[in-house]
């Protein structure tokens, strides 16, 4: 039995999705990353969301395979931030940023709308890429480029994947597309701030 190229893209996605946030937690564990824990205690949130209307909104679990990786992925980083003790209080653009996905999450069952919904989440995204993005301009916060690199291939093998499934919605378009811009924003600002960071050190 021949297994629809898509199927293989989406277990591809995930792979690389995870292999991301491997070396990410190597890195922390490095010292060359310096997250900000706010951020993922908002992707947490926003995430999970996220992977629940855009599932809600496709009807197919192989366009949205990815978003659900991306959510155990943030929800993974979440543990390991509060297991280390690092997550700090958050801040008035932290709770404006998970009061969108709360809203986004009121407004998806009151409209009976899961597209609705879904796209609303997306502003929460990028509020939490922006203030990730901002700390690592400032120097207050590291980012290793490689892990956000994947990141964007894995939302770029999601487009591909939607593409390949099309059936005519543009509103699927909006997740893989937008996770293509914030991730790949992040990588070029890591990049620049941190042109020679390598996986030299090893884990404590």
């Amino acid at each position: 039995m021949r297994v629809p190229c898509s199927i293989l893209l989406a277990f591809i996605g995930a792979a690389v999705s995870i292999t991301g946030l491997i070396l990410y937690v190597r890195q922390m564990r490095c010292g060359s990353t310096l997250p900000n824990p706010a951020s993922w205690v908002i992707w947490c949130i926003v995430a999970s969301v996220n992977a629940c209307s855009y599932l809600a909104g496709t009807n197919d679990w192989v366009k949205a395979l990815n978003a659900f990786v991306s959510a155990s992925n943030c929800l993974f980083m979440f543990g390991y931030c509060w297991r280390l003790g690092s997550l700090r209080a958050l801040t008035r653009n932290d709770t404006v940023a998970i009061s969108i996905a709360i809203l986004a999450v009121i407004f998806w069952k009151w409209s009976s709308n899961a597209w609705y919904g879904n796209v609303l989440v997306q502003l929460a995204v990028i509020m939490s890429f922006t203030l990730t993005i901002v700390g690592v301009i400032t120097e207050k916060r590291r980012e290793w480029w490689i892990p956000w690199a994947l990141w964007t291939g894995c939302h770029l093998i999601t487009l591909g994947i939607v593409l390949l499934r099309w059936t005519g919605d543009l509103y699927a378009l909006v997740y893989p597309a937008l996770g293509i811009a914030c991730n790949a924003t992040l990588t070029a600002v890591a990049l620049w701030k941190q042109p020679a960071a390598v996986l030299t050190s090893r884990p404590a």
